[in-house]
């Protein structure tokens, strides 16, 4: 099976790397849920390390795609938090260019 590209590869973002693993695990999975993540990395998810080496995502408002906080999170809970043990075992499982 090949790799997913990140949509937004050709804007040379920093986490495309994780998104297109992100995006192939879930695929493997769930290829609804792969569809999923693919909008709303559209819309302006991104993928963050925390401090305590874990990947998660969080969106940029700066790209106004969402409306705010409450627009994004209307549909975070209508297309993602259904799935959200699934993603966070995924996000888990991909690895940065440390």
């Amino acid at each position: 099976m090949s790799n997913i590209p990140d949509p937004l590869a050709d804007l040379e973002y920093d986490d495309s790397n994780l998104w297109s693993q992100l995006l192939t695990l879930a695929d493997q999975h769930d290829p609804q849920l792969a569809r999923n993540l693919e909008g709303f990395r559209v819309e302006g998810m991104k993928i963050i390390q925390m401090d305590d080496g874990n990947y998660v995502m969080r969106p940029d408002y700066t790209l106004n795609n969402w409306v705010n906080e409450e627009d994004y999170k209307r549909y975070s809970n209508k297309y993602l938090l259904p799935h959200k043990d699934l993603i966070v075992e995924l996000l888990s499982k991909i690895k940065g260019d440390d």
